[in-house]
């Protein structure tokens, strides 16, 4: 296969610096268990993002299995050799934990995105990547059907973007009203970056509500995401129609 010679190459590679991941058996060859240098470290970083590249191919590929097993061989090494790096830290946990979403892994997958939240909030706590991060988590209770700690979890990541306390939400209309009109005001001046992750959270409690037979709940979430798609700019005809087939289907409910 055409990735097979790529894949030799660069494990050959890795194995030839006589480093061993975080929580692999020391083997029989001679093992380098000292502190890296920065050169020795510069290099370890380029051999390991060859190996993220050719996991990534096989994750597009469709091929799961061969994906995890070298995120989990890059995991290792990075909470090991680069343990103070929440940057990578953050991603390889990412990448585990959505390459585990599309393999319908899911208790897997919220175990790494958990981890990824934690390592980019010590990093950029209030980025929009370690925002849109703790959204993808939410996906994924929606994926395995857990639509119940979807929706509590929307809430919560809903609440405290619009800066208030997460304990004072209640799972019914009312509530969704009140965190959606506080959202609106922000999004009218938010960048467009955070103007999407508004969009998404909104988008991912409708959902939820809808698996979780919440019709009234989604209908709310609907009029807001209707909100949000007419004042867009440019304004995008098939987004404001594809909000109306939502509150469509909701109605019917």
């Amino acid at each position: 296969e055409i990735m097979a010679q790529p894949l030799r190459e660069v494990l050959s590679q890795l194995n030839e610096m006589q480093l061993t991941p975080d929580g692999e058996p020391v083997p029989d060859k001679p093992v380098n268990d000292a502190p890296l240098s920065d050169e020795q470290k510069a290099g370890l970083r380029k051999v390991l993002d060859k190996i993220t590249v050719l996991a990534y191919l096989y994750k597009v590929d469709q091929r799961q299995e061969d994906a995890g097993r070298l995120y989990r061989l890059l995991y290792g090494y990075i909470t090991k050799y680069f343990k103070d790096d929440w940057s990578l830290l953050g991603g390889i946990s990412y990448d585990l934990a959505e390459n585990a979403m599309w393999n319908e892994s899911y208790d897997e997958s919220i175990f790494y995105f958990d981890k990824s939240i934690k390592a980019r909030g010590n990093g950029h706590p209030h980025s929009l990547e370690s925002q849109t991060t703790k959204g993808m988590l939410g996906r994924v209770f929606i994926n395995k059907w857990d639509n119940d700690s979807a929706r509590q979890y929307y809430f919560d990541l809903m609440y405290k973007l619009a800066g208030l306390e997460s304990t004072s939400y209640g799972d019914d209309p009312e509530s969704a009203r009140a965190i959606c009109d506080l959202l609106l005001k922000k999004w009218m001046t938010a960048s467009p970056e955070m103007r999407r992750h508004i969009d998404e959270l909104i988008q991912g409690l409708a959902d939820a509500s809808v698996n979780g037979k919440r019709y009234d709940i989604a209908r709310v979430l609907d009029q807001c995401l209707l909100t949000i798609k007419q004042k867009a700019v440019p304004p995008d005809p098939s987004a404001v129609m594809s909000v109306y087939w939502q509150m469509a289907w909701s109605e019917q409910n």
